[in-house]
């Protein structure tokens, strides 16, 4: 997936819309951005165009993580519906300024982690980039279905529902 996105008063300004975050010291945050509905046992839904409906969205807060088994580390709010990204950009960059992406899909072995998990800190794409100043880049992590809830889709429900 290609995304093009130019700078607007505090938001991106994509081909579906404007995202609007908030401003750190050193970055712009765009947090808790769905990218897919996740249904149960079946392949997750694209909902990129259902999301810019009124032509703009919020995206200042981390979205939910997925559900997961007890980690040894803290962990916020769970939901099934938890396929999120975010966005982190440096706030001195230029307009139209080609950057480096880097995309920290977390770890834990399918069973445990979020893109929200501030601990340890150098997994936070804000301190990423403070760390990255003299070679500016954007850093993008997001959740993904852990578990139960991972790769096992069950075939029957996805031939009831073919048209």
């Amino acid at each position: 997936m290609i995304i093009t996105a130019d700078a607007v008063d505090n938001g991106l300004q994509t081909r579906k819309g404007i995202i609007y975050g908030r401003r750190t010291e050193h970055t712009t945050e765009y947090l808790g951005i769905q990218y897919a509905i996740a249904n149960r046992w079946q392949p997750p839904v694209d909902l990129a165009s259902e999301r810019f409906s009124n032509g703009s969205i919020q995206a200042t807060s981390f979205g939910p993580c997925c559900p997961q088994t007890e980690a040894k580390i803290y962990i916020t709010a769970q939901d099934e519906q938890c396929l999120y990204l975010n966005v982190f950009t440096p706030l001195n960059r230029r307009k139209n300024s080609l950057l480096p992406v880097l995309v920290w899909i977390h770890g834990g072995g399918f069973e445990t982690g979020c893109s929200s998990q501030s601990i340890p800190l150098v997994y936070n794409g804000t301190n990423i980039i403070r760390n990255s100043l003299e070679q500016p880049v954007i850093v993008i992590t997001m959740n993904y279905r852990l578990g139960i809830f991972s790769d096992m889709y069950l075939a029957e429900l996805v031939e009831e529902n073919i048209e």
